[in-house]
């Protein structure tokens, strides 16, 4: 994030004094602001403003902040934006439940000004230290002497680079959630690979192209823990 920019901070609150209050706490740090009443409404503006921080009601009267939570981290487009809790509920139980649900903080009301603003400011840096590093990767995946190939833990294709199409004959989009394994004969896949259909590894293995021809490869598999799961 530039420190030019100024972050965009959705705030979910089915109180408008409580939205009023935040809106003016985080519009006096420079941050912009949109807000929603409901959990419908802050799912949709989630999905379509893409905002770098999310402030969360948990008592809401249509969809609770907990299945509104575990709504966005569902969602491909949405999950992997920092929510912190701001609510009135101080037990532990509550706290717990809204990290194991994937909250990255948790403030209880009456708000502390400071305190706020102290997490906030932590969280969007965290988010864009995240972002920096994660298009660093995409850089040097996409530009890679050698055919990079991210699949999933069943072995789905999620993406490959520039130098892989060139390599199996694919476009990306022909690959992208299909086992990673069709680019190998079948009669050199790994019996130990079970339903996951990776890739088998080794020096010389064969790996197929699109238009049916084989060729010897070095083959290197190696997991990768991201915010996606294990890659």
């Amino acid at each position: 994030m530039s420190g030019n920019t100024p972050s965009l901070i959705l705030v979910v609150d089915d109180e408008p004094s409580n939205v009023a209050l935040m809106r003016a706490v985080l519009r006096s740090a420079g941050h912009e602001v949109v807000s929603a009443q409901d959990g419908a409404t802050a799912l949709q503006s989630a999905r379509a403003l893409r905002p770098q921080l999310i402030l969360l009601d948990v008592m809401m009267p249509d969809i609770d902040g907990y299945t509104l939570c575990g709504q966005l981290k569902a969602d491909e487009s949405t999950r992997q934006i920092p929510i912190i809790f701001v609510t009135g509920r101080d037990d532990v139980e509550a706290e717990a439940r809204g990290f194991a649900l994937g909250a990255a903080d948790y403030i209880v009301k009456p708000i502390s000004v400071p305190v706020v603003l102290a997490r906030v400011g932590t969280h969007l840096a965290l988010y864009g230290q995240r972002r920096h590093l994660e298009g660093m990767f995409r850089d040097v995946m996409e530009f890679a002497p050698d055919a990079f190939i991210l699949s999933d833990a069943q072995g789905r294709i999620v993406q490959i680079n520039a130098r892989a199409e060139q390599v199996f004959g694919y476009r990306r989009q022909e690959l992208q959630g299909r086992p990673a394994d069709m680019l190998q004969p079948a009669r050199c896949h790994s019996p130990e690979s079970g339903p996951n259909r990776s890739l088998t590894e080794g020096v010389g293995v064969l790996c197929l192209r699109k238009d049916g021809s084989e060729f010897p490869a070095d083959v290197n598999v190696s997991p990768m823990s991201t915010n996606r799961g294990q890659l």
